[in-house]
Formats: structure tokens, C-alpha cells, sequence
């Protein structure tokens, strides 16, 4: 299993995702943003430019799986390492991790495909 230190789970270097990472960047709405009687939407915005990633791993061993799954075990929220696609400095958030899936492609050989999920800034 090869890691990277491109991102990192509470220090621990993640295992190399797939290519094509997509990055969203977007503003969080308060519930009373919306259309008024005239039709003139409200915008209240709570925060602005929240990232979030999504991994994704075609093919997983049961050894790599289950390190995955060890580093975000129990963790509500964790600290997220990863290098800014725009400068190429080193950051750290708090994050938590949502959206996951995982197809247990062979119970025999532990084999795991199409393991996805989102990591978002807190």
C-alpha cells in the first residue's frame, strides 16, 4: 500500500487516492436565505468558500481498507492535512468525513472497489 503526505488524517499520511481529486469550494446559506413576496432573493451568507474533497479508490486490499478505516475510527471530526492546489503551502483544518461507500468486491481474497468519500471542512 503506498501512502502520501499530500494529505493526512490527524497526522498519518493518507493512502494515494485516485487521480482526478475533485475539490468543491462553497458558500453555506442560513435557512432564512430565500425568495421574498416580490420575488428579490435574500442571501445570508453563514460562510463563505467551505472545501471539501472527494476521494475515491478504484481497487482496495483488505489490509489497505482497514488502515482507511483505522484513520478516521471513532472521530467525530479530525485535523486534515493537504497542500493548496493554489500556492502549494501546507495547510491543516479541522474536518469531518461524509458521503462514503465501498463495494466488498471479494469476500474470499479481501478485495475492495470503488471506495468513495468527502472530506469537509468543519
Amino acid at each position: 500500500m503506498r501512502t502520501t503526505d499530500l494529505f493526512t488524517v490527524d497526522g498519518l499520511p493518507m493512502p494515494v487516492p485516485d487521480g482526478d481529486l475533485p475539490l468543491y469550494t462553497e458558500d453555506v446559506q442560513a435557512t432564512d436565505s430565500g425568495l421574498d413576496e416580490s420575488g428579490v432573493f435574500h442571501r445570508f451568507v453563514l460562510r463563505r468558500n467551505v472545501q471539501s474533497w472527494d476521494f475515491s479508490y478504484a481497487r482496495l486490499t483488505r489490509e489497505a481498507y482497514a488502515y482507511l478505516e483505522n484513520l478516521f475510527a471513532g472521530k467525530d471530526s479530525f485535523c486534515f492535512g493537504f497542500v493548496s492546489a493554489l500556492d502549494g503551502t501546507r495547510q491543516e483544518v479541522t474536518a469531518y468525513r461524509c458521503k462514503r461507500s465501498v463495494l466488498w468486491h471479494s469476500a474470499a481474497d479481501g478485495q475492495f472497489r470503488d471506495c468513495r468519500f468527502r472530506i469537509t471542512v468543519c
